[in-house]
């Protein structure tokens, strides 16, 4: 029943997912206790539902509740504990709180360091989840040597995976923000079309949304301070229709 909660919230069906993965952790606590394995799954997977429904404040409350308890009972450095420090820095994000989140992203980057090494799947993420923020921070040029160094792994081991042609616009915003135009360029353009291409393959339709919407306003601002306007009216056209579709689900803003 929690997958199906989570299935439905994924594929934009927030509400009734929400209802279903509250049912979930209400059935787990009754029958299972509140400390179970499975009743902390649950309490996870309706922290991401809150998440997707846009009720920020619940779904960081959650996540730190889960937290703490996977920090109590597998210990500080298992994945899972490690896993959850991430949703609650992508939580505290989401409340506008990025200072905080950038805490915690360098936390859980540092100990999936050293759980799986530098260039396993799971540090890559974090890695990948770091540099992202330092970009929204206005620190782009602390994000490129890590959104370089993911970009190489993953094009070495998962060229045609959705998150390498994310981390390829990363890089791309990151270089754009420092007016490395010519080098940005074609990253930008081969991670946004890299991602356009593999878009059912990203669960969250409100990530798929806001990645979009990202890498456009990025190639706007690059065509505009490249003097192109045919570029920019393009790009900006584009941006626009991304923006309306998104207005009154959260991922216009």
């Amino acid at each position: 029943m929690g997958g199906l909660g989570q299935a439905q919230a994924l594929s934009g069906d927030v509400g009734q997912g929400v209802d279903l993965l509250k049912k979930v952790l209400q059935l787990s606590k009754t029958h299972l206790g509140p400390r179970a394995p499975e009743t902390i799954n649950a309490m996870s997977g309706l922290g991401v539902g809150y998440q997707l429904a846009g009720e920020h404040e619940l779904a960081l409350k959650l996540h730190k509740e889960t937290f703490d308890l996977r920090q109590s009972l597998l210990g500080p450095h298992h994945p899972y504990t490690v896993d959850t420090m991430q949703s609650v820095a992508m939580a505290y994000e989401q409340t506008g709180d990025v200072n905080q989140a950038l805490k915690l992203y360098t936390q859980a980057f540092q100990k999936l360091k050293e759980i799986f090494g530098p260039h396993q799947f799971q540090t890559l993420f974090a890695m990948d989840n770091l540099g992202a923020i330092l970009v929204k921070l206005n620190r782009p040029a602390d994000a490129e040597p890590m959104l370089r160094e993911s970009l190489a792994v993953r094009q070495k081991k998962m060229p045609s995976r959705w998150e390498t042609f994310n981390v390829q616009r990363l890089l791309g915003g990151a270089l754009a923000c420092q007016k490395k135009y010519a080098e940005a360029e074609p990253l930008l353009l081969h991670g946004y079309t890299g991602l356009k291409e593999r878009a059912t393959m990203i669960r969250s339709p409100l990530t798929r949304t806001t990645f979009e919407r990202q890498s456009l306003e990025w190639l706007v601002q690059l065509y505009e301070a490249t003097n192109r306007p045919a570029e920019t009216a393009r790009w900006r056209k584009q941006l626009e229709a991304v923006r309306k579709a998104g207005k009154g689900t959260g991922a216009g803003n």
